[in-house]
């Protein structure tokens, strides 16, 4: 049997009558932004910036579709962005929902809702389907990374015992595996997240959060005559400059993510005035950092940033904080920063990314990771090869 009959003849094994089936159907934009602000949507913690059509559209050579559940009565209850690229000169895709889908993880049966998305991606000639569920494995406060590390001991987060083991992503992780799917163990992107609660916070106490270094940060950069400030479209030349002086340091081609950049800042925006902010930073006259922030739905999203190589004026540190406290006052239940390695090897390039943001406190979350169902071993082999470097660049990605 293969894996699409499997979970199909599982969807109606020992389920509550009352537990009636779903339809996936495509859904169009205007409901599916409605979708994202309904109650339901917010309070399976709402979706990602990579779950928004325009981060769909910023992607060169993916397409995108929206699909969604419904109830026989005809009420959307779950909603997915499901991008795809073909394999040249043949219909065959490969499919991949960065962030999602939005469904009823905590259900006891998800194949209530995985057998109609594996039906009609497959049927729509699917190869390959790749998902991230936006659910958590496990999750550390920020002072016990920073408390383990001074021993210099632990190598990487998972050496350290976590605070929390979040039950339904270890339950979720069972069902999977039991249904074919397989975690993705050669992902090369940043495998944590660094969340700040904003919940019954104030500025004071975010401050107080902070740790000596990000304090002192901050405040060097206020007395040294930085100023923080949200720009606009005319300003988005700014950020080019940046790019392209930091990207041909490294010797990347700076053109490609500032004009995805600036597709996914327009798209944004129409989908919802206000939605995704530039804010900046400049030392007499002259532009040393930006970074983009995303409001979706009641949480506040860090997507990208860069920096001039004056960092001995903290641009990065100040414009942060701003961003920050600006959630705050929007009434933002919860501030992301970026995406972040677990290493803590002190000889590791990327080590600093992770103990850098410990400062701002919060807590570091482990995400499920990706899960892969292959319908067509010969194809997605045959994809791999040839647009493995794409496919990485895209997993990688910040935005």
């Amino acid at each position: 049997m293969s894996q699409r009959e499997s979970m199909s003849s599982s969807d109606s094994a020992g389920r509550p009558a009352g537990d009636c089936p779903l339809q996936l159907v495509p859904l169009g934009e205007q409901e599916y932004l409605a979708w994202i602000d309904t109650s339901l949507c917010k309070s399976r913690g709402g979706i990602g910036p990579r779950q928004c059509p325009s981060w769909g559209r910023s992607q060169n050579g993916w397409v995108s579709e929206v699909v969604g559940w419904k109830t026989p009565g005809g009420r959307l209850v779950g909603a997915a962005l499901v991008l795809s690229r073909s394999l040249p000169r043949l219909r065959e895709r490969f499919c991949y929902i960065p962030d999602g889908p939005n469904i009823a993880w905590t259900t006891p049966y998800p194949d209530r809702w995985l057998s109609p998305l594996v039906d009609h991606l497959a049927t729509n000639g699917a190869f390959a389907i790749r998902m991230s569920p936006p659910l958590r494995r496990s999750l550390w406060q920020a002072r016990t990374v920073q408390e383990a590390t001074r021993s210099r001991t632990p190598r990487k987060l998972g050496d350290i015992t976590p605070d929390a083991i979040d039950p339904i992503g270890s339950t979720v992780t069972d069902y999977l595996i039991t249904q074919g799917w397989t975690l993705v163990i050669d992902d090369t992107s940043p495998h944590y997240t660094i969340q700040l609660p904003l919940v019954n916070r104030s500025i004071h106490s975010l401050w107080s959060n902070l740790d000596r270094q990000w304090k002192g940060s901050i405040e060097y950069a206020q007395e040294a005559g930085l100023e923080s400030f949200q720009g606009g479209v005319i300003d988005l030349s700014g950020l080019r400059r940046l790019m392209l002086a930091a990207e041909e340091h490294h010797g990347l081609s700076p053109d490609l993510s500032f004009f995805s950049l600036r597709r996914l800042y327009h798209g944004m925006n129409a989908e919802r005035a206000g939605r995704m902010r530039l804010f900046l930073a400049q030392y007499h006259g002259k532009i040393l950092a930006a970074h983009f922030l995303a409001f979706i739905g009641d949480q506040a999203w860090y997507l990208h940033g860069a920096t001039n190589s004056r960092r001995s004026l903290y641009p990065g540190h100040a414009l942060q904080w701003q961003m920050i406290c600006h959630s705050l006052t929007r009434g933002a239940s919860a501030y992301h920063a970026q995406r972040v390695p677990g290493t803590l090897d002190i000889h590791a390039g990327d080590n600093s990314v992770l103990r850098r943001n410990l400062g701002l406190g919060g807590h570091v979350v482990e995400p499920l990771g990706h899960w892969q169902l292959i319908l067509n071993q010969r194809l997605y082999r045959a994809f791999r090869l040839c647009r493995s470097g794409e496919y990485k660049k895209l997993l990688r990605a910040d935005i």
